[in-house]
């Protein structure tokens, strides 16, 4: 492994003047992109990596992906970030600071207003210092001091036209009077720079140890070595003093110098050498403003209109810029001392090395003008494909060996040199060497028999069997005589499940055939296709991938899900790279991308602007242990009907007190995390995301550097950040932490509330349920009793009702024992009466009888008569039959004679049974006889008994004793 390090850092050494003067990548933004004014007096950086402008129409903010203007209301000359959380700025007759509110929003803070009246006119502060904990602000015969927010002025008669913090002094150029040094209120020339002091010295830069160097505007650059002043000598001094050097920056012995009229100029101290970068090299203009260089070298210009990015230090760099356009790039070649360039306008050539990019100016092969589709080097032969036929290139003309149609490759095949198979649009033809390899004569043998289709994916594999691929429809092997004349044997592989996503491409000898399950080979012994377990390892997944260019045990390049990679071994194993190319992504030519290998390091990528440069770094080798930081540009939560907050801002939280965010739950909040990378602005970066608490696994996020989330519930969660550059280098993973309060019901309290109002709740229902239980309980009760009640009362009733049976039945026996007392009574009634009559009549015939007989006097008979008559008589006033009557009597009349007698106890028997027979409705006549008296005797009778009742003569006796 340290073997394949070393050789490939000595194969970038060996390689380096080939390819270093390609032109890198320049972004150029444009005022319309950044939204400001045109000018842009100084480019600054803070310690995120984030950049700072100074613009006609306020300051520039660019975060890595966007562009901001925080705007005073003046323009700004100079810009100075503390590294905490102020921007301090200088404008006209003004100073002071931008910082953000605690939402992150950006407001000015003008210090200058604190100023003395005597002091306010000191026109433009055109730069701002850090030294000591102080800060500096440099107008033309002013410095104000700022320190613990007081401000102290120390005025300089002459005009200050240039300054510089180096090593903690401030030094200032003074017109006409020479360099100084800053101490206290005074100012300490430099001894000889006296000599220099009407040339105009523009910038002031540290050299070397206690060494200046001072730039001028027209006569160059000089060293001052404590009392010494002398020119520095260059390659190319004419352009220095010609092109007005205004700023200028030095690292690693490279002096960067912005000048009005020549665009960038990058000088080697110690070789002398000079870079330019202009509108010949992709510039916007030629005034440069203001200049800031990356730790990674790349180089930030403050245009007099616009703004530049140079990417010096990208994997990436282009041959020409949009100035020298030759055609849509399609293929290219290193041969023979040349490099070819065919694109779809012609072929085109050069000397290699390339000496001058910035000058390029590509020959055009003859005979060649058209549409190129392949440059192939066989020995010393170097083949062309072309829309016109297929070429022999020699001493910059195209040779033509066929012309009938077009050619895609050429192909050696026989296990030599001599013989190749010339892929075309209607089969394949085949080339023989008829001369030597030195000396090659090509002449075009015979069109192969039996093989009439385009042949433009096709690969020969150690059998020499022809694999190829027309139009999607699948794979075909084919087999060639020995001579190579005609196929023998074809046997066709359609796509399984309709697919067209098959390609092929060759390793070690052997074909692989991509598809989107993977990658396959061909086992002949087993006639069928297997996974390959190496490759498919080595990619790292299945997805289909159609492979662009191999180099054996070395770099493959590939396109995947529309992005170009490259798959390539470091010391740390197989690294693949998607995220440097993503530039390309859409300035390639579908399915006709061609890559050419230098080195083993570097390759050109033939694109729609023409060919760009890529290259695998010794800094990308040797630093891919290494970490680097980024930062969260913003967590910016907002919901429908609340203002947006900004949480963090330039990587510091705007609450320092609280490092978890504290947010109340929303139901239709959103939570936006914002990443920037602490690097070069303008590099690629991805970044994997988690939220733990909602995501399972970390996500990768592709291009965007914006995760949002909504819907997000109460509760704990942990925002976990991860960023990778080109070199698939990452970072430690960041966190944030995110408490979402619940809303207040849905907050402890609240079910602290919950639980005793359902308590409360339960204790009320089961109170309800009790009661309504006891309810229904009583209810039930009350209806068993109130059944019981009806049974007792349907029983008592049915009691009643049999009583009342029984009653009735008894009254009806009474009724008819009543019936027949009444009977019986009315029987013996009758019978006393009729007795009585019978009798009555008997003592009434006998007593005349008796009469008679006394007559005759005869006392026999009449003594016998005399007996006859006392037993009658005796009959008549038989006490017992009254007896016996007056019980039937009292049965039948309710005990009538009982309570008549009870009433009026002054009744005599004979008044009772008068009573008894009127109640009988007895009239007079019937009742006379009973009593053995007249009719008249008995109205008598009758009188005496209602005198004794109490009775008018106006109330019906008989009435009277019927109601009683």
């Amino acid at each position: 492994m340290k073997y394949t390090l070393t050789l490939l850092l000595l194969i970038f050494s060996v390689h380096a003047n080939s390819i270093k003067n390609w032109l890198p990548y320049i972004n150029n933004i444009s005022r319309m992109e950044y939204g400001g004014g045109t000018q842009n007096w100084t480019i600054t950086r803070d310690n995120n990596g984030w950049i700072y402008a100074a613009n006609n129409s306020g300051l520039l903010q660019f975060d890595g992906y966007s562009w901001h203007l925080f705007s005073n209301g003046m323009i700004i000359r100079t810009a100075y970030h503390d590294g905490k959380e102020r921007i301090y700025v200088g404008a006209f007759n003004n100073f002071g600071y931008f910082s953000p509110d605690e939402k992150g929003a950006m407001h000015y803070h003008s210090l200058s207003d604190s100023l003395e009246d005597k002091y306010r006119n000191f026109s433009d502060v055109w730069d701002i210092y850090c030294i000591d904990h102080s800060i500096y602000f440099v107008s033309y015969n002013h410095i104000f001091k700022l320190t613990n927010d007081e401000i102290t002025v120390i005025q300089s008669k002459e005009r200050m036209l240039c300054s510089a913090n180096i090593n903690g002094n401030l030094y200032v150029f003074k017109e006409n009077a020479g360099v100084f040094l800053q101490t206290g209120q005074l100012f300490i020339p430099l001894a000889s720079t006296e000599k220099i002091s009407n040339y105009h010295i523009s910038e002031i830069l540290p050299y070397q140890d206690q060494k200046l160097l001072l730039i001028t505007e027209y006569h160059g650059i000089y060293i001052y070595d404590n009392s010494t002043t002398v020119p520095l000598i260059t390659q190319n001094d004419p352009l220095l003093k010609s092109s007005q050097l205004y700023c200028a920056e030095i690292k690693d012995d490279k002096i960067y110098i912005g000048t009005i009229k020549s665009g960038l100029i990058i000088t080697d101290i110690p070789t002398g050498e000079i870079e330019q970068y202009d509108i010949r090299s992709g510039l916007q203009n030629n005034s440069v403003l203001s200049l800031n260089v990356t730790e990674g070298d790349n180089i930030w210009l403050g245009l007099d209109n616009g703004i530049s990015y140079l990417e010096t230090n990208s994997p990436l760099s282009n041959l020409y810029t949009g100035n020298q356009n030759y055609g849509v790039g399609y293929a290219s070649i290193i041969h023979n001392g040349y490099i070819y360039f065919g694109t779809n306008q012609g072929l085109y050539y050069s000397p290699w090395p390339i000496k001058d990019i910035r000058h390029l100016a590509l020959r055009p092969v003859k005979n060649a003008d058209g549409q190129v589709w392949n440059l192939t080097a066989i020995g010393k032969t170097l083949f062309c494909g072309h829309n016109n036929g297929a070429f022999m290139i020699e001493e910059g003309t195209a040779i033509p060996l066929i012309g009938e149609n077009g050619f895609w490759n050429f192909t050696p095949v026989g296990g030599n040199k001599s013989k190749v198979l010339a892929g075309s649009y209607t089969g394949l033809v085949l080339l023989e060497n008829k001369g030597t390899e030195s000396a090659p004569r090509w002449i075009s043998t015979r069109k192969i028999k039996g093989f009439n289709l385009s042949v433009r994916y096709v690969e020969y594999d150690e059998s020499d069997d022809i694999w190829w691929i027309f139009h999607g429809t699948g794979l075909s092997a084919v087999k060639l005589d020995s001579e190579y004349s005609k196929v023998i044997s074809c046997q066709h592989y359609p796509n399984q499940n309709n697919s067209y996503q098959t390609n092929l491409f060759k390793d070690k000898g052997r074909v692989y055939f991509t598809t989107d399950s993977g990658i396959y080979r061909y086992n002949s012994i087993r006639q069928e296709f297997e996974l390959s377990e190496e490759w498919n390892q080595r990619i790292g997944n299945r997805d289909y991938l159609r492979v662009v260019s191999n180099e054996e045990n070395s770099c493959v390049w590939y396109m995947q899900s529309g992005k170009l990679k490259i798959n390539y071994i470091t010391p740390y194993g197989y690294i693949t790279d998607s995220v440097s190319t993503t530039r390309l992504q859409n300035n390639l030519m579908g399915t006709f991308e061609s890559i050419n290998r230098v080195d083993s390091a570097t390759y050109i990528i033939s694109t729609l602007d023409g060919f760009s440069l890529y290259r695998i770094t010794t800094d990308s080798l040797s630093s891919l242990s290494n970490s680097y930081k980024f930062l969260i540009k913003k967590v910016i939560i907002s919901s429908s009907n609340e203002e947006i907050d900004s949480y963090y801002y330039n990587g510091f939280p705007t609450d320092k007190q609280h490092q978890t965010i504290l947010r109340k739950y929303r139901p239709d909040a959103s939570y936006r995390f914002e990443m920037n990378p602490n690097t070069n602005s303008y590099d690629k970066i991805t970044y994997s995301v988690q939220l733990k608490g909602l995501d399972e696994q970390m996500l990768a996020l592709n291009a965007s550097s914006i995760k949002e989330y909504t819907g997000l519930k109460e509760g704990n969660y942990t925002f976990l950040i991860r960023a990778y550059n080109h070199h698939t280098h990452q970072t430690e993973v960041e966190e944030i932490h995110l408490r979402i309060l619940p809303p207040w019901y849905r907050s402890i309290y609240a079910y602290i509330l919950y639980v005793l109002l359902i308590v409360a709740l339960g204790y009320g229902i089961y109170k309800l349920l009790n009661q309504r239980f006891n309810k229904q309980h009583q209810k039930r009760l009350d209806e068993l009793k109130e059944e019981s009640l009806k049974r007792e009362f349907k029983l008592k009733e049915e009691a009643l009702a049999q009583e009342k049976r029984i009653v009735e039945l008894e009254n009806n026996k009474l009724q008819q024992e009543l019936l027949l007392k009444s009977q019986e009574l009315s029987n013996s009634m009758f019978y006393v009466i009729q007795k009585q009559e019978i009798f009555t009549f008997m003592q009434d015939e006998l007593q005349k009888i008796s009469a008679y007989l006394r007559k005759e006097q005869t006392k026999d008979a009449l003594r016998k008569l005399n007996r006859l008559l006392e037993k009658v008589h005796a009959n008549i006033e038989d006490e017992d039959n009254w007896q016996k009557l007056e019980n039937n009597f009292n049965i039948v009349h309710n005990n009538f004679l009982s309570r008549l007698k009870e009433r009026y106890p002054d009744l005599t028997s004979s008044e009772l049974k008068l009573a008894a027979y009127i109640r009988m409705d007895l009239i007079t006549k019937e009742v006379a006889p009973l009593f053995n008296l007249s009719e008249r005797g008995m109205e008598s009778a009758r009188y005496r008994l209602r005198k004794k009742l109490g009775l008018s003569r106006e109330e019906s006796l008989s009435r009277f004793l019927q109601n009683f």
